[in-house]
């Protein structure tokens, strides 16, 4: 039989060249060239900058892990501190409350005997108001750090004056042993913050500078300003307090001592203020030297309308 060719191409019909082959398999993306070693160079290049990245991305992920790891050992760590701090304070003021309440029952008894004279059963009755003051007060001092304790305690900042909110309390203060209370706040300081807690931290501090002032001592007030904060500073010429003494009531594990009159109190006024300054990220400083007297100072927000 005669093969047919064709024409243009002399080779027979039905026989495709590689040439033509290759070029249609071209045409139609079912086959692409061998790259050629730049084009290797360049997408290597590519793909480790690609892995870099994931590496550098998975580094700062595992550093951002270590970081979270370490601020939850350390928020751990002050928990259990905090919850051995209670503990001990619980059982302090358990013990105190327990010899309050016998003293109160032992005066009680001497009372409803009826055997004593008026003026025996006036000193009596005096001894037991005192008791019962202490006792209130106490009270008020649980109730006040189980409050702040929970978060039941609301943070609600205002701007007041300072000055005037120092002659409130100061009014209010038990001053028989006429401690000379020197005020050098100014009249424009205005402060941004929860004005109750500025007030109880104020009483707990001027109530415990006279506590360990002797009769007709000197407590100072000032303040210093520096930036948007206000310093309060409250110091007095007292009998002061050791290193030892400044190192345990830091960390709430100081029990209450008399003062120079046989002042009595909780021991949870510190802690309180602690936790309240919390409140606007403020600081609590403490200075003190045995015979010369404290200073217990706090930091909080000056307002915009203030000097």
């Amino acid at each position: 039989m005669k093969k047919i060719t064709n024409p243009i191409n002399p080779r027979p019909a039905g026989r495709i060249s590689w040439k033509n082959f290759l070029g249609k398999l071209l045409i139609s993306g079912k086959f692409s060239r061998p790259s050629s070693s730049k084009e290797q160079v360049e997408k290597q290049k590519i793909r480790y900058a690609w892995l870099n990245v994931k590496y550098r991305e998975l580094v700062r992920e595992q550093q951002r892990q270590a970081e979270i790891i370490n601020q939850l050992t350390e928020e751990n760590k002050n928990l259990n501190q905090e919850k051995e701090n209670l503990t001990y304070l619980f059982s302090m003021v358990s013990h105190d409350l327990r010899g309050a309440f016998g003293t109160t029952l032992g005066i009680s008894r001497h009372i409803v005997d009826g055997r004593m004279t008026e003026t025996k059963k006036r000193e009596f009755l005096n001894l037991l108001l005192v008791s019962q003051e202490n006792n209130f007060q106490l009270l008020d001092d649980l109730l006040s750090l189980s409050l702040v304790q929970l978060g039941k305690l609301p943070y609600m900042p205002r701007t007041f004056n300072l000055r005037d909110k120092l002659t409130k309390v100061i009014r209010l203060l038990d001053n028989r042993k006429q401690i000379k209370i020197e005020n050098t706040v100014g009249p424009k300081i205005e402060i941004l913050a929860d004005e109750a807690m500025v007030g109880t931290i104020l009483q707990n501090f001027l109530t415990n500078a006279i506590k360990f002032t002797k009769s007709r001592g000197t407590v100072q007030i000032s303040v210093e300003t520096l930036n948007k904060l206000a310093k309060i500073i409250i110091a007095d010429n007292g009998i002061g307090m050791n290193q030892d003494t400044l190192k345990k009531i830091a960390v709430a594990k100081h029990r209450s001592t008399p003062g120079t009159d046989n002042e009595k109190g909780s021991g949870l006024g510190l802690l309180i203020c602690q936790k309240m300054v919390k409140n606007w990220q403020g600081e609590i400083f403490i200075e003190s030297e045995p015979n010369k007297g404290s200073r217990f100072s706090f930091t909080v927000p000056l307002s915009e309308f203030g000097i």
